[in-house]
């Protein structure tokens, strides 16, 4: 299930988004 969801996260286009989701996702985590 997941794995595919891996897979595409570290495609070059993807990387990117996924970065930006988890700078949003770990902003709360950091303040």
């Amino acid at each position: 299930m997941g794995e595919s969801k891996k897979r595409e996260i570290f495609t070059p286009v993807n990387i990117g988004k996924v970065r930006i989701e988890n700078r949003i996702a770990m902003a709360p985590m950091a303040t």
